[in-house]
């Protein structure tokens, strides 16, 4: 089985204003040799190159697959498994190399998200949500869910100061 490299650049995380106005779309393959600066491991044996809203899925041997313009309210890019996660308003959508689009739930549930990552096999991911309070104080709550749609409260903290909770990482011994 091939091994798979993912690499979202810095660009990935500046979402905000950069890409195409259209619907999410996936374009015919094309070759095209690139070059990676600092690839992700996964299992799925393509590589995932993020230049804004565009993700490029390409061959290890430099072979382009395909293109998908992530929608203009996409947010929080991550990579699991065989495809490449992202949250549009609050719901956890993913795309395969193939451009199969699917969508996993809402996570965010009105809350501000902050933080979401994917487990390697891409089955499961945490996020961290902050809710302020009237007297001032932030609530940062962090869960875990997945393909089979749990949702589990994993930490809960109350704080008067300006500080959340943030998944950042998802590590062997699963994410912190």
């Amino acid at each position: 089985m091939k091994r798979h490299i993912l690499t979202l650049g810095a660009s990935a995380l500046a979402l905000a204003s950069c890409g195409p106005q259209s619907a999410p779309v996936l374009t015919t393959p094309t070759r095209n040799s690139i070059s990676t600066n600092s690839p992700l491991t996964t299992t799925s044996g393509v590589i995932a190159v993020s230049y804004g809203r565009t993700l490029r899925f390409v061959d290890l041997d430099g072979s382009q697959v395909s293109t998908y313009y992530l929608p203009q309210d996409a947010e929080r890019v991550a990579a699991g498994g065989r495809e490449v996660f992202f949250l549009q308003d609050g719901h956890v959508r993913s795309v395969d190399s193939s451009g199969n689009v699917s969508s996993h739930g809402d996570i965010a549930n009105g809350k501000r998200v902050s933080g979401f990552v994917v487990s390697p096999d891409g089955t499961q991911w945490v996020w961290g949500t902050q809710e302020p309070k009237a007297d001032g104080s932030i609530t940062s709550r962090t869960f875990i869910a997945g393909t089979s749609g749990k949702r589990t409260l994993l930490l809960e903290e109350t704080s008067d100061e300006p500080v959340v909770i943030t998944p950042t990482l998802w590590s062997p011994r699963g994410s912190s």
